[in-house]
């Protein structure tokens, strides 16, 4: 019998593993689980085997293939994290030979809880904020990194305590969004058309006492209430009005100030539980199609709707974003910026919230597939143009590109006509309304291919990535519909809305409150671990203060004997300082090489205006066919594209050395942190300077999170557009749309000198074209140059000022110890003085470490 401890806590996404009593990252033989363990990788995620990271599943690696020994598993935590640990075993078991099953048992030793830390988040915070835990840190030094912690310490908890958690709906215009999430709240309330709806973003917000009615307000950019909360009883009373204010096609909305649209309603259904319904508000953010032409200049202008979703993708609380693009046409260059970040965002995580980005292609229901085309391979298909670094200008050097997106196929509008009611709808009733005859022909047409023809490529909740025990689920539901002739909940189950409503519940309810309250409970570490630990000194020095009464020391002694102490602090503190000191020598050293990608930009001009398509334009006079010029367009395209793709990628990679150097200027503070306790060195009576805040904030501190705090400009970088107005048709287009901008010469237009029955083109027009494309390229190079030398010198101002509060903290730690030192040398011989100060003394600290155990659940 093998016997195994897991213990997780997934507010800290800590993972501990015992093997017959051994920890396993002890043990080499299983270092394949290090990785998970020290990375903080949450157990949902590599409970299930990684193919690309050749990880065969939790019980697979724990107990080799060859051997079918019973394994006894003992298990700390949550009863929803214990599931699906035990769902990832049984899958795994059941898929080994007959011969090599293991036996299996489980069991859960203490069961953690989201209401109990809730709970005892309340407890701490309280006695954190009183009277007494407040003087214990105001007797410490003023301005030091404890003071500033303590001070945040209410906002933090705020933050944490806050009820709203966001889904974001971003992607392509056109694309049936806002049909596809009237679907998913299952009220027609925002418009939806062919053409671009608004250009306004929508918060759809829960709340609970609407119930059947629904609720709108608008606010301006800044917040400002400029269309007073107005209460409805149908759907149709709200979507009218909220055509009033955005009305359908236009960029402009009336009024002219609104910028967001807030609808509440009645979410309830999108909870796991009426639990998790008290802790937050859902909040679901629907924003304008990215590439509409009403979003006009994404960065230059400043786009913050297509922030919403940018903003989003690297938010701390890890909140979902949903990208939607049409089944039938999802190839948009503007998806890019989206890709990148996402992908971004996966490198600091180390793929740890993947589950949290959802890639939906809807208006699958319109679908045509060929004979032998398959459901896998269009999904694949899509996957693959989602993860080709070449298409999106992703570096394979500087990203790590084994993010793997979760698809969704689904189909809005029939799931949309089921909520509408079609199928009571009489005849008489269709004739009236033709949006109903579009609902009721949509979803006949669907009808047909899931009740006549059983056609399972259009069994929808059966391509979407949900867990396969959730897609069972939904498989025995649509048998039991169709065996009660309840068709239309059948189809509905099919039409694949099910399933993201089925992702976003298993999402909240796995990772939303530890995501939420997991700063916070770091704050309250890093707070508590300081001022126990100088709580201890001061017990410390009260024991042997009263110890060393009677003893035979003259006065003499002891004033030599505090001199020698005070000189070996001062030399000794002096050397910590001028290792310091040489750290941020090495941050002075870091600089943008300018000159470096000054060259590579010229060499890169050079290689494009040296190519044999451009030399063409540049000396030839002659017309060319439309075959002609389309071709030669198309290898111009691909000039730029690959120029643009080596800058990034040079301007990528000297930014990652740049932040290796000076993540290694952080493991050199963080190593004379630890010298300072592992040398024992330094006086500080006990105190371990390793449990100070100062210290937390280095040996935590990760150059990602220090970048995310930045107002970063790399939209601009991804983003640069330079707005053409075109004579013959306007549009506009982003940098990396090269032949996008070179084909709008030649669009047919009845103003142009050439009509559509010329045949040949004049190719001065290509090479004016060229020109502007290249004065393009130029100040994109120089504008990612800009925003990449500040994103380092921003970052470089950072890790200098945690170095200076290194040695600030450090000082005021020896200051402190002195004064209190010199505190208990005024008791004098006073042994029921000192008596009395080491029962308050041993008091706090019986207390603080109540107050510890409370958080860590013990």
């Amino acid at each position: 019998m093998q016997q195994v401890i897991i213990k997780y806590n997934p507010y800290r996404l800590e993972t501990e593993i015992f093997v017959n009593d051994q920890n396993i990252c002890d043990d080499n033989h299983y270092n394949s689980f290090k990785k998970f363990i020290e990375n903080k990788t949450p157990l949902q995620n590599w409970v299930e085997p990684i193919l690309y990271e050749n990880w065969k599943g939790i019980i697979n690696e724990l107990v080799d293939e060859e051997c079918t020994e019973s394994v006894d598993i003992i298990f700390y935590g949550r009863k929803i994290d214990f599931n699906d640990l035990q769902r990832a075993c049984v899958s795994q078991n059941a898929k080994r030979a007959m011969d090599k099953k293991v036996r299996i048992t489980y069991s859960i030793n203490k069961e953690l809880s989201d209401e109990k830390l809730s709970q005892d988040i309340d407890i701490v915070m309280k006695e954190l904020l009183c009277d007494r835990f407040k003087m214990m840190v105001e007797e410490r030094s003023e301005n030091t990194t404890l003071h500033e912690r303590y001070r945040n310490l209410e906002n933090s908890y705020e933050r944490a305590k806050s009820k709203e958690f966001k889904v974001v709906f971003a992607g392509l215009y056109s694309c049936g969004k806002s049909t596809m999430l009237n679907a998913l709240i299952r009220r027609n309330i925002l418009p939806t058309s062919d053409n671009t709806c608004t250009a306004k973003n929508c918060r759809i917000k829960h709340e609970k006492k609407m119930k059947n009615q629904v609720s709108l307000e608008c606010f301006d950019i800044n917040g400002k209430t400029v269309v007073e909360k107005e209460i409805f009883n149908s759907d149709t009373e709200c979507k009218a009005r909220f055509c009033e204010i955005a009305p359908i096609g236009k960029s402009e909305s009336n009024p002219k100030t609104v910028d967001t649209i807030e609808v509440c309603l009645d979410l309830s259904y999108l909870y796991p539980s009426e639990n998790m319904e008290k802790k937050f508000q859902l909040v679901i953010v629907d924003t304008p199609g990215c590439n509409s032409t009403k979003t006009k200049n994404i960065v230059s202008e400043g786009n913050h709707h297509v922030q919403i979703a940018l903003d989003a993708i690297h938010d701390e609380n890890k909140e979902m974003v949903v990208i939607c693009a049409d089944g039938q046409d999802y190839e948009e260059e503007s998806i890019g910026m989206f890709l990148k970040e996402i992908v971004e965002s996966a490198d600091e995580d180390g793929g740890n919230f993947n589950d949290r980005f959802l890639f939906v292609l809807n208006k699958c229901d319109l679908k045509k597939y060929n004979k032998e085309e398959t459901v896998d391979a269009a999904k694949k298909e899509y996957a693959d143009y989602l993860t080709n670094p070449n298409k999106w200008g992703i570096s394979t050097e500087c990203h790590n590109t084994s993010f793997v997106p979760r698809i969704f196929m689904v189909c809005g509008y029939p799931a949309l006509a089921l909520i509408e009611g079609v199928v009571n709808l009489s005849d008489e009733e269709l004739a009236e309304d033709e949006e109903k005859q579009n609902f009721s022909q949509a979803y006949r047409s669907f009808h047909e291919k899931i009740i006549k023809f059983k056609n399972h490529k259009f069994y929808l909740s059966e391509a979407c990535d949900i867990p396969e025990y959730r897609k069972n689920e939904f498989t025995d539901k649509f048998e039991v519909a169709l065996s009660k002739d309840d068709e239309a909940s059948a189809i509905e189950i099919q039409t694949g809305i099910v399933c993201i409503e089925s992702a976003i519940k298993d999402y909240i309810e796995r990772y939303a409150y530890p995501i939420k309250v997991r700063s916070l409970i770091e704050t309250f570490d890093s707070i508590l671990n300081d001022v126990a630990e100088f709580a201890n000194v001061e017990t410390q020095k009260l024991r042997e203060r009263t110890a060393n009464l009677g003893k035979n020391t003259s006065e003499r002694e002891e004033v030599e004997e505090k001199r020698v102490r005070e000189e070996e602090k001062t030399k000794k503190l002096s050397a910590v300082k001028t290792e310091v000191e040489q750290q941020k020598k090495a941050i002075a050293k870091i600089k943008f090489d300018h000159g470096k990608m000054n060259n590579i930009r010229k060499n890169l001009e050079v290689k494009i205006e040296t190519s044999s398509e451009i030399i063409e334009v540049r000396e030839n006079n002659n017309k060319y066919s439309a075959e002609k010029v389309a071709s030669l367009m198309e290898s111009i395209e691909q000039i730029f594209d690959e120029a643009w793709k080596i800058a990034s990628s040079n301007f990528e990679k000297m930014t990652i050395e740049y932040k290796s150097q000076l993540s290694s200027i952080i493991e050199g503070l963080k190593g004379i942190i630890v010298n300072i306790e592992k040398n024992n060195n330094y006086d500080l009576a006990g105190y371990n300077f390793l449990h100070s805040v100062s210290s937390d904030k280095i040996i935590h501190l990760d150059i990602n999170k220090i970048r995310d705090e930045i107002n970063d400009t790399k939209e601009t970088i991804d983003g640069y557009c330079k707005m053409v107005h075109n004579p013959i048709k306007d549009e506009q287009y982003n940098w990396y749309q090269f032949g996008k901008k070179l084909k709008q010469f030649f669009a047919p237009d009845k103003k142009a000198q050439w009509t559509e029955a010329q045949e040949l083109y004049n190719v001065e027009i290509i090479n004016i074209s060229l020109t502007n494309i290249l004065t393009d390229f130029r100040k994109l190079c120089e504008l990612t140059e800009k925003n990449y030398t500040s994103d380092i010198e921003n970052i470089k101002k950072q890790v200098k000022q945690i170095a200076n509060d290194l040695i600030a903290d450090f000082e005021n730690t020896i200051k402190d110890i002195k004064s209190l030192e010199d505190r208990i040398e005024k008791l004098g011989n006073n042994m029921d003085g000192l008596q009395r100060e080491m029962q308050e003394s041993e008091g706090r600290l019986k207390w603080l470490k109540n107050l510890k155990n409370i958080i860590d659940g013990v």
